[in-house]
C-alpha cells in the first residue's frame, strides 16, 4: 500500500474510520472527505471535489450510506436526499 492513494467516504466513524485506519497503518494516504467537502447526494459537489485532486485515486472505498427503514420498492429520491 505505500505509495497508493485511498479515498474512503464514510470514514468519520465506524467501519469506515477502521478501513481508514487500516489502510493508513499499510502505508496508504487516505482521503476523508466529510460530508461539508464533498455531498454523495449532489453530483456536481463529487465532480467538484474529484476534479479539485491533484493525484490518481488507486483505491475507492465507498463506505458511506443511508439506512431508510422501508420496503425496498417503496425508496424513492425524497428518502435518498
Amino acid at each position: 500500500m505505500i505509495g497508493r492513494t485511498a479515498l474512503v467516504t464514510g470514514a468519520s466513524r465506524g467501519i469506515g474510520e477502521a478501513e481508514a485506519a487500516k489502510l493508513e497503518s499499510l502505508g496508504a494516504r487516505v482521503l476523508r472527505p466529510s460530508r461539508a467537502e464533498m455531498d454523495l447526494g449532489d453530483a456536481a459537489s463529487v465532480e467538484a471535489w474529484v476534479g479539485a485532486l491533484t493525484e490518481p485515486v488507486d483505491i475507492l472505498i465507498n463506505n458511506a450510506g443511508i439506512n431508510p427503514i422501508a420496503p425496498y420498492d417503496r425508496v424513492g429520491e425524497t428518502e435518498l436526499a
